[in-house]
C-alpha cells in the first residue's frame, strides 16, 4: 500500500472546519465542530491498481478518553473525459465509522476509514488511473453526552495500491509517489527522458534554493556556559542552514545580531569582555556571543534558525520521508 498526501479540505455549503495553529507543537491543525463538513478532490494515479481498495487516513490530537463521534463519508467519482453532472447532491456512496477514544488526551493517533471505494468501485463506478475520486467529510455525534466540543486533525492522505514497475519507477514509497507526479506533469510515463535520478536531484536542488529563502523555520535550545564565548552552530541542529534570531528562553529580550567581522571587533573592543550576552556574531560555523557569559544558564538561549530538509533518495529504509512543509509566519514573529 502507498499514501498519497491530500493538501487541502475545501469548503461545502454548511459549516466548515477552521485552521488552527498550535505554536506549542509547531502544527497547523484544522479544528472541527459537530456537523462540520469538508471536502477534497484526489486524482487515481497513474499505475494505480485496478480492482484494489481505497482508504482515507487521518491523524487526530486525541479529545477527553470515553469521547464517541463518528466520521462520515459520502464518495463521488468522475472519470476521465465525463463531464459531472451539473447539480447532482446524492452522493454515489456514504459510509460512517465510529469510534470511542480510548487513548490518553492529547496524544495523536490515526484513523482510517477504510474501502471508500471497496475492490476498486464506488456504487459499480470502477476506478482507473486518472480517475477523480471526490470525497465529503463530516464530523457526526450519535452520543451527544459523550460528544467533543472540538476536534483537532491533521495530514489527510489516501492509502492505495500503485504498482511501481508500471511508471518504471525504481523507488517506492513517497519517493516514488513524488517521480510519478513529476512525470504526469510532462506527460511522460516510461523514463527514458526524465530518469528517477534527474528528477530526485532536480527537486534537492530546488530544496537548497528554498531553504536559503528561509522556508523552512526551527527552533530549539541551547544551554549558556560561563565563560564560552563560541558555540558550533552544527551543535544547535545539523539541518541548520541560517541563524535568524536569539533570544534568552522565557524573555521577551532579544539578542542584537552584528552584521560584520568589523562590528564585532570595534563593539569588543569598546566594551566590557564578561557578563549577560546581548550580541552575537555568526563567523563561519561559529555563533560568538558578547559579552563572554560570566554565568551558565540553562536551558539559556532559544534560537531560531532556516533549516534544509532531508535529501530525497531511494533508499528502501527512508522510502516514506517527511514531507517538508512551509513554516506559518506567525512562528518567526513568536
Amino acid at each position: 500500500m502507498t499514501t498519497f498526501d491530500i493538501e487541502t479540505l475545501g469548503p461545502t455549503d454548511g459549516p466548515c472546519p477552521t485552521n488552527l495553529y498550535d505554536p506549542d507543537r509547531l502544527i497547523n491543525f484544522i479544528a472541527w465542530k459537530p456537523e462540520d463538513e469538508a471536502t477534497c478532490v484526489y486524482r487515481i494515479p497513474y499505475g494505480y491498481s485496478e480492482g484494489s481498495g481505497v482508504s482515507l487516513l487521518f491523524d487526530e490530537l486525541c479529545p477527553a478518553a470515553g469521547s464517541v463521534y463518528s466520521w462520515e463519508a459520502s464518495i463521488n467519482v468522475i472519470q476521465p473525459g465525463v463531464c459531472a453532472i451539473e447539480g447532482l447532491s446524492v452522493p454515489l456512496l456514504t459510509l460512517s465509522s465510529q469510534f470511542s477514544v480510548n487513548e490518553q488526551a492529547g496524544s495523536i493517533v490515526t484513523r482510517r476509514i477504510a474501502d471508500i471505494a471497496p475492490n476498486g468501485i464506488v456504487s459499480n463506478v470502477k476506478l482507473t488511473s486518472g480517475s477523480l475520486l471526490s470525497i465529503g467529510l463530516k464530523l457526526l455525534c450519535p452520543d451527544t453526552g459523550n460528544c467533543p466540543a472540538r476536534l483537532l486533525t491533521l495530514a489527510y492522505r489516501i492509502e492505495i495500491v500503485v504498482n511501481s514497475e508500471a511508471s518504471n519507477i525504481g523507488c517506492v514509497g513517497r519517493v516514488a509517489n513524488i517521480i510519478r507526479e513529476t512525470r504526469d506533469l510532462f506527460n511522460e510515463d516510461t523514463g527514458d527522458f526524465l530518469s528517477d535520478e534527474f528528477i530526485l536531484r532536480s527537486i534537492n536542488a530546488c530544496v537548497k534554493d528554498l531553504s536559503l529563502e528561509d522556508y523552512w523555520l526551527a527552533e530549539t535550545c541551547m544551554p549558556i556556559v560561563a565563560g564560552q564565548e563560541n558555540i558550533d552552530i552544527f551543535n544547535i541542529a545539523l539541518d541548520l542552514r541560517k541563524v535568524l534570531r536569539a533570544r534568552f528562553d522565557g524573555q521577551p529580550r532579544t539578542l542584537t545580531q552584528l552584521k560584520s567581522l568589523d562590528d564585532f571587533i570595534e563593539l569588543t573592543s569598546q566594551s566590557h569582555n564578561s557578563g549577560t550576552p546581548e550580541y552575537y556574531f555568526i563567523q563561519n560555523n561559529m555563533m560568538r556571543l558578547w559579552p563572554v557569559p560570566t554565568t551558565s544558564v540553562g536551558p539559556g538561549l532559544r534560537v531560531y534558525y532556516s533549516r534544509l530538509p532531508e535529501a530525497l533518495g531511494c533508499a528502501e529504509n527512508n522510502c516514506d520521508p517527511p514531507v517538508p512543509r512551509a513554516t506559518p509566519c506567525s512562528h518567526y514573529s513568536r
